[in-house]
């Protein structure tokens, strides 16, 4: 026999090990995608229908799932593969930032993008900076 623990926005929000003396309340103002990681990856933990209506409004692919069961694969449904390519290397910061600051974890697909991106946007610079010496130099040689 599974025993299921449903949460309701004032009950404690055990499973976040940060600080225990939390509400699922709180847990929801401050980092919201704790509460959504939670739904997903604990088996015997669901919260009421207040909870879900909350983490609907707060992610526009929420779903919910049968519980007792987990669902590892809840970070593409939700996020979806990003196309990172066309950003440029600041909007990849600024993207990252937020995400950092919400609470939530960097997909392996935005920090690769965010090396490819510094990588180019390094060369780049390097080749400018190759560029204008090569050309001071050549006014210098001409006599300019």
């Amino acid at each position: 026999m599974i025993l299921l623990r449903k949460l309701t926005l004032k009950s404690i929000a055990s499973f976040y090990y940060d600080q225990k003396e939390m509400t699922v309340e709180m847990l929801i103002k401050d980092k919201p995608y704790e509460v959504l990681k939670a739904y997903y990856n604990l088996e015997k933990i669901t919260f009421n229908e207040d909870v879900l209506n909350i983490l609907k409004q707060s992610f526009i692919s929420f779903y919910e799932i049968t519980k007792p069961g987990i669902d590892k694969d809840y970070k593409s449904k939700i996020f979806g593969q990003q196309n990172y390519d066309t950003k440029s290397y600041e909007d990849l910061k600024l993207i990252s930032r937020r995400i950092l600051f919400k609470g939530g974890m960097i997909s392996n697909s935005l920090k690769n993008a965010l090396k490819q991106k510094k990588l180019a946007n390094q060369l780049t610079e390097d080749n400018i900076n190759v560029l204008q010496s090569k050309s001071l130099l050549m006014s210098k040689n001409h006599g300019h």
